[in-house]
């Protein structure tokens, strides 16, 4: 006598069910294995807050506070308001003070400075004396390769009330401008024009 097993015929629903599941249909599908992708959803943000944009390719980070080497014989002191700095300048029996200052690119036109701080020392040069002054005026790096103009007031005539001269120097940032000047008596700024250069040079 013959027993029969009965198996309930797979239908085509079935299988597909089936290999949907990952399971096999068939004795000769032994081994194989099904496999699903998974796709995973963006987590959600919290009400109010942005996604956080790409990063933008050659996108240039702002520029650092400005670094300098103090000059051999200066006294720093620490800056105050606008001030990054000022440094006491040995001047015998008179004192005289180096400052720098960062102001907004805005604040770098190069002759309304040179007006205000002619001003600011007693003197009313003519405008072609201004002129050849600003035209005049040596042209330096600094340790960054940022442009460094030199206005040397000491190479302009002496004037009845001339209350003290002044060299000061333009530094042409990325995004601001620097200002380091050194008012003093003429004698002074002759001494120490060189160690003047060389904070300029020494900015970074």
């Amino acid at each position: 006598m013959f027993i029969r097993a009965r198996h309930a015929p797979l239908t085509l629903l079935s299988c597909a069910v089936l290999l949907h599941a990952g399971v096999s249909c068939g004795p000769g599908d032994a081994g194989i294995r099904h496999y699903r992708e998974v796709v995973l959803a963006a987590p959600e943000r919290a009400p109010g807050e942005e996604a956080a944009p790409p990063s933008a390719p050659g996108a240039v980070a702002p520029r650092s506070r400005p670094l300098w080497v103090t000059p051999d014989g200066w006294i720093e002191k620490p800056g105050s308001g606008m001030r990054l700095a000022a440094f006491d300048v040995p001047a015998g029996e008179s004192r005289a003070e180096c400052t720098l200052i960062e102001l907004g690119a805005e604040a770098g036109d190069v002759r309304s400075n040179v007006e205000r701080w002619a001003g600011q020392i007693g003197l009313s040069p003519t405008p072609q004396q201004l002129d050849d002054l600003i035209a005049s005026a040596p042209r330096e790096r600094t340790a960054d390769g940022d442009g460094c103009a030199v206005i040397d007031f000491t190479t302009l005539p002496p004037q009845a009330g001339e209350r003290a001269s002044m060299l000061a120097a333009i530094v042409t940032r990325s995004s601001s401008v620097l200002f380091v000047k050194l008012m003093a008596e003429r004698g002074v700024i002759v001494a120490e024009r060189e160690r003047f250069l060389a904070l300029c040079r020494s900015l970074r």
